[in-house]
């Protein structure tokens, strides 16, 4: 079979990994797979159709999606002969439904997490007046789009069953079957792809003996936890031997050095900004703190922290719990002061490292599985026959 598959967003995009291993276990199955995307190294067998610009100038979905619609129709004969169609984004999965010729083929959609429990936080919690508005422009549309997807396509893959639990609470009246299919924690080691300049600090201070603790994540700063972060460490900057790095990037950005100036961390925390395959760092990291604030789906950090056998911290949300499950593994969301606790304790003490250890290995084992094998299951079996 031929399928058919957009993105938006090119290598380095958080996500688009994921979307890539579609790709390449659909291939390694004999299918073929055509992507639609601003620019991808197709070294693993895609064919490769350049987005042409269209409606570049109006902003956010409305715009991606008009453009999404142009080059459609721009490779209309070329894409005559697919046969199906997978997306991971509600605005690709629209774009395509809207266009009869894909609109009417089978459609996998892979729902990586809740975009509208997002934007609300974003609406009431963002640093920035700008993004406030601009969430509240998407909370306008955003669960019209959703239930219209929801409505066309009679499968829909999500990473966690409380997701799927959200999705038929918010649309009761829509009869959509939710397939479940958690991440794996196997991702591709590439040491030679990360940025030299961030090894080279990473191992500078690994060489003055210091104990790193790290955050990676796509800097909303209060969504994503930044504020908690550094908050706690105000209680660490007494341990001299403990330094913290930040990696991300995303519209609040400059938030991070600005609080590391005015809480006085510059002495403990350093911010790396953005680093391609940041995953690649993680073996050079004792701990790695995922303390995010909102509904997130499923972080991918999580997972490949464990891959990397370091130890994990993170706040106990939902996705959190069904990753982490033990309490020892989390701290209650928001909560700074007992967040500085678990990483003083992990500092000082080798019990609590050993058993963080422990409990991370036996995690880690519920999410080594062939991932792959159960994607090919989804698209062949249960969704296209």
């Amino acid at each position: 079979m031929q399928f058919l598959t957009v993105s938006k967003h090119s290598e380095g995009h958080g996500g688009y990994e994921r979307h890539r291993r579609m790709s390449r276990a659909l291939i390694k199955a004999g299918h073929e797979v055509v992507w639609l995307a601003p620019g991808i190294n197709a070294s693993v067998g895609e064919k490769f159709l350049p987005l042409i610009k269209a409606y570049a100038w109006l902003p956010g979905p409305l715009g991606w999606m008009l453009q999404l619609r142009a080059n459609l129709l721009y490779y209309r004969e070329k894409l005559r002969e697919v046969d199906a169609v997978f997306t991971t984004r509600e605005y690709d999965a629209f774009g395509c439904i809207l266009e009869s010729f894909v609109g009417n083929l089978p459609h996998i959609f892979f729902l990586h997490g809740d975009t509208i429990e997002c934007e609300k936080y974003l609406a009431k919690n963002s640093e920035r007046a700008l993004r406030r508005l601009k969430s509240h422009l998407m909370l306008i549309f955003y669960p019209w789009l959703q239930r219209k997807i929801l409505k066309r396509l009679s499968h829909v893959v999500v990473q966690a069953d409380f997701l799927a639990e959200t999705l038929r609470k918010r649309h009761p009246n829509i009869d959509c079957k939710y397939i479940t299919l958690t991440s794996d924690c196997v991702f591709d080691w590439h040491p030679e792809t990360v940025n030299k300049e961030h090894l080279a600090v990473l191992k500078a201070l690994k060489e003055r003996g210091k104990y790193v603790v790290g955050v990676i994540a796509q800097v909303f700063y209060r969504a994503k936890g930044f504020d908690v972060f550094l908050d706690a460490m105000t209680h660490l900057r007494d341990l001299p031997e403990l330094h913290a790095v930040i990696i991300g990037y995303g519209d609040e950005a400059e938030l991070i050095p600005r609080n590391i100036k005015r809480l006085a961390l510059d002495d403990c925390v350093t911010f790396l900004g953005q680093s391609p395959a940041a995953h690649n760092l993680m073996p050079l990291i004792e701990v790695i703190v995922s303390p995010t604030r909102f509904f997130d789906a499923f972080p991918t950090v999580v997972l490949e922290a464990m891959e990397a056998n370091c130890c994990i911290i993170g706040s106990d949300i939902n996705a959190h719990k069904v990753q982490l499950k033990y309490d020892a593994l989390m701290f209650p969301n928001g909560d700074s002061a007992a967040l500085a606790k678990r990483l003083i304790s992990l500092y000082e003490n080798e019990k609590t490292r050993r058993l963080n250890y422990s409990l991370v290995n036996e995690r880690r084992k519920k999410f080594e599985f062939d991932w792959d094998a159960k994607v090919i299951e989804i698209f062949e079996s249960r969704m296209l026959k």
